[in-house]
């Protein structure tokens, strides 16, 4: 078996074979039928499709998120906000959830290799991740086609639909899932990094962008508030207007992280 059938009916009889050790569940999931397991619970995307990662993977966490937590010992999270909504979520959790924040680095001493000479320069601002819905990337195109002196590169995973409207504007890039030593260079590169997420459980661009000492543009929610506070520069989810206004006005902040 593989996958979510691996996880639910080989792991567990392994396991027991082995005398039923802890067991760590670092990504969401886990074996709904063993007990002797700590689940991280990064945040609850999966209950609505519209900021779900795919429609396949918020159908299985649906059905087996629920008793995992049950059959869990210990539930930890990344944020006082994700924790916030486990608890409104699934009442029936009366023990503590712990926080535990992401920490990002450990690619920093890749090397660096050609990807350097690919001509670009310390004027661009940077997406990174799997464009998903909830990553809002319409609203950025539209706030870039109304600043055209300004650059976009997008590095990771870009769903087709986005292409077409990405090829009629000359000022953003698309990267498609660069490696960690291109990811390196163009967060050094880059003038800030931008968020315009919908929903987040932490969001770990901006803090990998915070490595390098960039700042971070954000949507205006509930969780970029939590994280970055005063640091992060922000505008409403939907107003493409008003990131625009900060693109075309944009000025680095004297920050230290």
């Amino acid at each position: 078996m593989r996958g979510y059938f691996w996880e639910q009916f080989e792991l567990p009889r392994f396991l027991k074979k082995c005398g039923s050790p802890l067991l760590v569940n670092p990504a969401n999931l886990g074996p709904v039928n063993y007990s002797n397991q700590i689940t991280f619970l990064h945040d609850l995307a999966w209950k609505n499709y519209s900021t779900a990662d795919s429609f396949i993977r918020s159908f299985f966490y649906k059905i087996l998120i629920p008793p995992l937590l049950k059959a869990s010992k210990r539930v930890v999270t990344v944020s006082q906000f994700s924790k916030k909504q486990i608890y409104e979520n699934f009442p029936e959790i009366t023990f503590p959830i712990e926080i535990i924040s992401p920490v990002v680095g450990w690619w920093l001493d890749s090397k660096i290799n050609s990807f350097k000479k690919a001509g670009f320069q310390s004027d661009f601002f940077l997406m990174v991740g799997n464009m998903v819905p909830r990553k809002n990337l319409p609203v950025v195109l539209d706030a870039f086609a109304r600043v055209r002196h300004s650059q976009l590169i997008i590095a990771g995973y870009l769903p087709k639909n986005h292409e077409k409207k990405i090829s009629l504007l000359p000022n953003v890039t698309y990267i498609q899932n660069p490696d960690d030593s291109h990811l390196k260079i163009l967060y050094s590169q880059c003038k800030a990094v931008i968020s315009a997420s919908v929903y987040e459980g932490f969001d770990l661009p901006p803090l990998e962008g915070a490595l390098f000492q960039k700042p971070a543009i954000l949507s205006d929610i509930e969780v970029h508030r939590e994280i970055w506070g005063d640091y992060g520069i922000y505008f409403p989810p939907n107003d493409c207007l008003k990131l625009s206004q900060i693109l075309d006005q944009f000025e680095p902040p004297n920050i230290n992280f």
